[in-house]
């Protein structure tokens, strides 16, 4: 071998080894943590290079090569997923949150056409397999320097200094392990699997006591004397919005001229707060736990509470003789499972409110065109009393794009065709950490609410509308100041005033504004307390 081969060889494995530790400890969630990041250790990169050097040893380099890169990239991801699930959502990251990889692909390509989405799929699985390869080199140039006894000597003295280094240094040197995470949160699976009734009996437990309380508690609903209810879920509406320095001065300033328009033509409201179990996002656990009694923080409780006998909020408003209805504008598919459990007589999806304008992020169309639908097809046409609940989606992240206000709501499918009345530069990748997220999430929210509360201004039957934020922005805890907590607020507006009084004696407050003495309380006795509150 010739100098020239030996120091081309060297050069390629030092090379190696700054790659897979940049890869190992680089934040991709935050850049600028580089410099900090580049001086600690990471255990898992310990583990896989001495799996590479057992495997140059052996012989098969190339074999453990492969498992190392896919081990390290898993680990990547892993170390990316549990920063963002504890920055954005307030919880550390869980197996079953791989299953919503597909879903936040989805929201990040909402407006684009299905070729569209196929490329960006397969660009995506191209560019990981093309990392993977590269990872697996520099794994297989580690495993080479151990075919050699002196290799692997080497190698061997080199990882005991790091991991003696790394216990005695004063200062953090590792990194969490996220491997070890995945272990830890794997072997909790398999619990529940070998022995599901230690796991799953607690949650059953609380589903039951739920049940019971439902039934024991008044709920005929006489009080509404027939009113019509329509519950406006307000996607990440949160409690940050009425307590951050750059977004309250505003907000509030904003509730109160809508209270005065309100007061104006003759409607009565009353607010308060409550906190659902989970933020930054997960909006289906926070309606189940809007609609049912029940805390649902995760997956698990959903599922056994959609198997449990529970009677849930729609279906006791199906009971006192309501028609049922859901509009939902981000749903792309009908869930009868869903609709049988809850109670709902008829459903309206995406692709059934025939939108033909701009698409926006996430729900496609405005929520003032969604409940212009709303009005059109459920409530002007109603022969009995209506409870309907919509999800709405303009004020979904990131904010990007906030559409035009129809003052008179004469709206037709090619309205909203035209541009978007404004538009801010933030993407799903930086609003976590981008000032201008606050500004666009302030624009965002001033449209849902003026377009629920002028919803309820436009209603002529007896009716009472609740509008409730389904949980904290992503951003509520990651831009200073944060706000940890997962409050939301939660207004109610009708035109027959009398069906406030019952709210006010549980902690409701007269008019929009949340003052900030008021305490939450748990999205699970939503339901419970509209039982009681309506009903004799």
């Amino acid at each position: 071998m010739t100098p020239t081969s030996r120091w081309l060889r060297r050069a390629g494995f030092v090379l190696a080894v700054v790659t897979l530790h940049v890869l190992a400890v680089v934040p991709l969630h935050d850049p600028a943590q580089l410099r900090d990041a580049v001086l600690t250790v990471s255990p898992d990169l310990l583990l896989l290079a001495a799996v590479a050097v057992i495997g140059g040893a052996a012989g098969r380099p190339g074999l453990v090569a492969h498992l190392a890169a896919a081990l390290l990239l898993l680990a990547t991801f892993l170390r990316v997923a549990d920063v963002v699930t504890l920055t954005a959502f307030g919880k550390e990251f869980e197996l079953a949150d791989f299953g919503r990889v597909w879903p936040i692909f989805d929201a990040w390509a909402n407006k684009a056409g299905a070729f569209q989405r196929w490329a960006w799929g397969i660009g995506m699985l191209l560019a990981l397999a093309l990392l993977h390869w590269l990872v697996a080199r520099a794994f297989r140039v580690v495993a080479r320097t151990a075919a050699q006894p002196r290799g692997a000597a080497a190698w061997l003295v080199a990882l005991q200094a790091l991991v003696l280094a790394g216990v005695l240094c004063p200062h953090r040197a590792f990194q969490p392990s996220p491997l070890r995470m995945l272990v830890a949160v794997s072997v909790d699976a398999l619990r529940e699997w070998l022995d599901p009734g230690s796991v799953l009996g607690p949650v059953r437990a609380e589903i039951t006591a739920a049940a019971q309380r439902m039934q024991r508690d008044p709920h005929g609903l006489e009080r509404l004397d027939g009113a019509d209810v329509h519950l406006l879920v307000l996607e990440s509406y949160g409690r940050v919005a009425l307590r951050h320095p750059a977004l309250a001065p505003r907000l509030r300033g904003f509730l109160t001229r809508c209270q005065q328009q309100l007061a104006a033509d003759g409607l009565a409201a009353c607010s308060s707060s409550c906190a659902p179990a989970v933020k930054g996002g997960r909006s289906g656990l926070a309606h189940a736990e809007l609609l049912t009694g029940v805390r649902v923080p995760s997956e698990r409780v959903r599922s056994l509470l959609m198997a449990s006998e529970l009677v849930a909020l729609p279906r006791r408003f199906q009971q006192a003789g309501y028609r049922t209805h859901e509009l939902l504008p981000g749903m792309p598919i009908h869930w009868p499972e869903g609709d049988a459990f809850y109670g709902i007589d008829a459903s309206i999806i995406q692709g059934e409110l025939g939108y033909d304008g701009t698409l926006y992020d996430f729900g496609q169309m405005p929520d003032q065109f969604a409940l212009q639908k709303l009005m059109e097809r459920v409530i002007e046409p109603a022969e009995q009393p209506v409870f309907s609940m919509f999800v709405g989606v303009s004020s979904h992240a990131p904010w990007s794009a906030i559409p035009h206000y129809v003052d008179d709501w004469q709206i037709d499918a090619r309205t909203f065709a035209g541009a978007p009345a404004r538009t801010h530069d933030v993407h799903y990748r930086t609003m976590l950490r981008d000032p201008a997220a606050l500004p666009a999430y302030a624009d965002a929210l001033e449209y849902v609410l003026r377009t629920a509360f002028d919803f309820a201004r436009r209603l002529q039957r007896p009716s009472v509308v609740v509008v409730v934020g389904d949980h904290q922005p992503p951003i509520a805890g990651a831009l200073a100041p944060a706000d940890p907590s997962f409050d939301v607020p939660i207004h109610v507006v009708t035109n027959r005033p009398e069906l406030l009084a019952p709210l006010r004696a549980l902690g409701f407050v007269d008019g929009l504004d949340v003052p900030d003495e008021v305490r939450a309380w748990p999205m699970a006795e939503f339901a419970p307390t509209v039982l009681r509150a309506w009903s004799r």
